[in-house]
Parts: structure tokens; C-alpha cells; sequence
């Protein structure tokens, strides 16, 4: 029996064993060919990286770049590349080929809209000084200059250095600071003149004389605007006209091509008014005259849809009158002025008592504006800035804001 036994014990055991090796034979066999595949494909994936990396890097370059790859040799693989084009959004679909594999990465760009920046400026000639306080994103393309102690809740960038003045030399930068950052100020109204054209609202002189228009607007909060005119600023408006926005502008452009907008009131919708000066002195500006705000405030509820771009080729103001002078202002807006500033009149910077300018939005500018007299201490008389930035401009755009030259990535799909 012991016999017999030794022998089935023996036997067994061999038995196990070559199982065993058969089972660690194909194991290493599937490793070889897992190791195989995983090498093949993560070349291919690699490949397709490679290739839209090099596709994004022209697109920044060159926006209208379309071109594309075809059978690219690249890193003993190919490569393809294809760009969709969606309204101002460019999709990069970049496929990497090794051997049998083949990966897919597809990339969606858009242009960077200067209206999720709460403050931007070509250079700075006011100095954001003690007692203002700056909210979003602040970005120059200058040297970054301040005065004694302001606060600076978002991110600050500039293309040159910093430059502290006043005493404490102390700025607070707590969204952080960072140089050597250059985004260029352009933008071409042709594009906004276009769109208020096909489905907005285009202001001129419609006898064809080249005259001066000069545009009065009034947000209401039921949703309506109205509206006048003035020709060649010569005194007399035309009677004003009520009418629901949506009637007057279906996309919310309202353009004057040759004058300047006075507007107030409560937004109830979207909407950009743009000031243009076609070559004209004297236009191109945007006035505010009382508070501009919307009807659903947007730090009551967050998911408000109520959003306002204020697009100047030269300067935006808030007007000196019998509704401004000694009154704290309320602005709630992205505005913008490509070749001037955004601020007060002077007779506001300069009246004899200090009041609050309370911006909602951004400020994007070629150049920066006083908005009230200093001392050593502070504001003495004027406008004292305070900013708090709209975070829904970070993902909302007033209708056909000016948007930069170049091109972001928004998504990466792998």
C-alpha cells in the first residue's frame, strides 16, 4: 500500500507541475504579447499627442490655419490632422497610427474673451492706490505699478515687472502675481457691425450724409429699452420709442456707427451696445449717465441669465448731472474701450466729497483713469473704485464681445 501510494504521490505531483508550467508558459507568452500590444499602442497614443500639439501650436500662431496633416511620418509612425470649424471654435481631431494601432485625441479651442477679465489694460497711467480694491482676473501689458496698499483678489498678470509706489510700499496680491505675461489689445468692430446688421440693431444716419448719430438708451426692467436719437448733436432728440429688446435687437447688438451712447436703466437680457467712431472726433464713446444694472442681480442668484457688454472704440464715462454728482454709481457690466479709458468726468473725480463706484463686471481698457483725488491716506473726493467681478463672466460672453487673437484650449478629449 505504501508502494502504491509513493507512486500516486509522485504521479500527482508531476501532474500539478505540468500544468503549472503549462500555465507560467502561456502567462509569460501573453506577457511578451501584452507588453507587445501596450508598446504598440502607447506610441500610437503618443503619435496622436504629438499631433495635436502641433496642430494647436500653429492655430496659435495663425487662426485661420486649416491645413491639416495627412499621412505624416512621425516617430516610425503617422500621423493625421484634421480642423472642424464651428462658429469661432476650432476642434482639432489628431490621430496617431503605429504599426496595427491607432489612437485619437480630439482638442476644441476658442478665442479668449477679454470679458472674463476684471480689469485689463494696455499700460497703467492711474495707479490702483489704498482703498481700492480689485476683484477677477487683472492683467497689463505694461509694467504692473501700484500706490501704497490696494487689494487684488484674482490673479494679476503684466508683461513687465512690479513697480510699488506711496508708503507702505505694500500691494495684496492674494489671487498671486505673475510677469513676462503679453496679450495684445485689438479687436475689429467689423465683425460686431456685421452681426448688429443681420439680426441687431445698426444706428446711422440713414440720409446718407455722414452725420454724426448720437444714440440715448434706457434699460427697463420689464424688459424693455428705449430709445432716441440725435443728429449731428445738434440739441433735439427724436421721440423716444419703447420696445421690448428682443423686438428691437433678436441677437442684443445695438451699434452706432459714427456717434456716441448714453445709456442707464436696468437690463432685463443680453445685450452689447458699441460706440463706434468711423474716423470721426468726438465719437465713439459711451456714457453712462445714472446706475446701469441688471434685473436679476447676479450675487443674489448666481444662475442669473441677465448680462451686459459696454463696447467703446474710444472712451466710456460716467457723466457729470443732476444723477451722478454726490451719489455712490452702480455699474454692472463687462465694458470695454479699445483706444481710451474708462472712468468719471473730472468735475466727478473732483466734486467736494468722496462717494463709491461700485463695479459689478470688468474694466478693459487701453489705458487706466483717476477716479478720485488722494492723499497720503487715501481717497479724498471723487469716486472710491470698488470692484467685485461677475464669475459668470469666466464661461458667459455678452453678445459678440471682443474676443483676443489668440486661441485657448477649452477641452481635451484623450
Amino acid at each position: 500500500m505504501g508502494g502504491k501510494a509513493a507512486i500516486l504521490l509522485v504521479l500527482g505531483f508531476s501532474l500539478i507541475f505540468m500544468v503549472a508550467g503549462h500555465n507560467f508558459g502561456n502567462l509569460s507568452t501573453r506577457s511578451v504579447e501584452n507588453l507587445a500590444k501596450y508598446y504598440t499602442e502607447t506610441n500610437a497614443h503618443n503619435i496622436a499627442i504629438s499631433a495635436a500639439n502641433m496642430a494647436a501650436s500653429k492655430i496659435f500662431f495663425d487662426k485661420t490655419w486649416t491645413t491639416g496633416y495627412s499621412n505624416v511620418p512621425f516617430s516610425n509612425g503617422e500621423m493625421d490632422v484634421s480642423i472642424v470649424n464651428s462658429g469661432t471654435q476650432k476642434t482639432i481631431i489628431a490621430i496617431g497610427r503605429y504599426q496595427d494601432q491607432k489612437d485619437t485625441v480630439k482638442v476644441i479651442l476658442d478665442p479668449s474673451y477679454f470679458s472674463k477679465f476684471g480689469n485689463f489694460y494696455t499700460t497703467m497711467s492711474a495707479l490702483p492706490a489704498t482703498g481700492d480694491t480689485y476683484n477677477g482676473p487683472f492683467h497689463t501689458n505694461g509694467s504692473m505699478k501700484t500706490w501704497g496698499t490696494p487689494v487684488f483678489w484674482g490673479k494679476v498678470t503684466s508683461r513687465y515687472s512690479l513697480k510699488m509706489y506711496g508708503s507702505p510700499k505694500d500691494p495684496k496680491f492674494y489671487g498671486g502675481y505673475e510677469s513676462g505675461v503679453n496679450i495684445p489689445l485689438e479687436f475689429d468692430t467689423s465683425g460686431m457691425r456685421f452681426n448688429a446688421s443681420t439680426s441687431g440693431a445698426v444706428f446711422k444716419d440713414t440720409a446718407g450724409l455722414g452725420r454724426k448719430v448720437d444714440l440715448k438708451l434706457k434699460f427697463k426692467a420689464s424688459g424693455n429699452v428705449e430709445y432716441s436719437s440725435m443728429i449731428n448733436n445738434d440739441g433735439v432728440w427724436s421721440t423716444p420709442v419703447d420696445t421690448p429688446l428682443v423686438d428691437l435687437s433678436s441677437n442684443g447688438i445695438l451699434f452706432v456707427e459714427k456717434g456716441n451712447i448714453f445709456v442707464e436703466g436696468t437690463l432685463n437680457g443680453k445685450a452689447t451696445i458699441v460706440a463706434s467712431k468711423k474716423g470721426t472726433s468726438g465719437c465713439g464713446n459711451i456714457f453712462q449717465t445714472d446706475d446701469v444694472r441688471y434685473a436679476d442681480d447676479p450675487k443674489a442668484n448666481p444662475s442669473a441669465n441677465d448680462i451686459l457688454g459696454m463696447v467703446a472704440e474710444d472712451n466710456i464715462r460716467i457723466q457729470h448731472n443732476a444723477n451722478t454728482v454726490g451719489q455712490d454709481i452702480v455699474t454692472q457690466a463687462s465694458m470695454f474701450a479699445k483706444n481710451g479709458n474708462i472712468g468719471p468726468d473730472d468735475a466727478l473725480v473732483h466734486q467736494g466729497s468722496l462717494h463709491s463706484w461700485r463695479i459689478l463686471g470688468g474694466l478693459i481698457a487701453k489705458t487706466t483713469r483717476v477716479t478720485a483725488d488722494y492723499d497720503s491716506y487715501g481717497p479724498t473726493n471723487g469716486l472710491k473704485f470698488v470692484h467685485d467681478y461677475d464669475d459668470r463672466f469666466m464661461t458667459m460672453v455678452p453678445p459678440s464681445f471682443p474676443h483676443t487673437r489668440y486661441y485657448e484650449i477649452v477641452s481635451w478629449y484623450e
